[in-house]
């Protein structure tokens, strides 16, 4: 319990920084890269995403080992709207996917290109969520690269 309250207040600072950051915006530039969770533990990887153009939001994560393999992964067309409806969206998944496989251990979210790239490119007529047992090629590219500690560039 103490884990998921921790959790919890470290999501709810990293939104008021994220909030604080976009009003006080300079540009800026970070290095970012995926870090594996202990032995034995599972690491979700959320995040939600708006597009302007069609007027959709979608959500998408993916489930990772310690090694960086993925267990599975998920992608939803969440309707329209803003993109941190979409995010809330990915994080109610990814609470329903962590209860129903039974997974009681989780790491927080950080480097998450799979989980960016898996909302951004959800198919815009599939309005169910899609579970993933098997990484697409291009998806299986980005677990190699987290494997390898490549890291991505981060602008604001």
């Amino acid at each position: 319990m103490e884990d998921t309250v921790r959790a919890a207040e470290c999501f709810a600072a990293n939104v008021y920084e994220a909030n604080y950051k976009k009003k006080n915006r300079k540009a800026s530039i970070e290095m970012i890269k995926w870090c594996p969770p202990n032995p034995r533990w599972i690491k979700v990887n959320l995040d939600g995403a708006a597009n302007r153009n069609r007027d959709l939001s979608m959500a998408g994560g993916v489930f990772r080992d310690s090694f960086g393999t993925q267990i599975e992964g998920f992608q939803r067309v969440v309707g329209r709207g803003y993109a941190i409806n979409s995010e809330l969206w990915a994080i109610l998944h990814g609470l329903e996917i962590t209860l129903i496989r039974g997974h009681n251990k989780f790491a927080k979210r950080e480097g998450n290109m799979v989980a960016d790239w898996l909302a951004k490119t959800c198919p815009s007529t599939d309005v169910n969520l899609r579970i993933l047992d098997v990484p697409t090629f291009y998806v299986r590219k980005l677990l190699l690269e987290d494997k390898f500690g490549v890291p991505y560039v981060k602008t604001n």
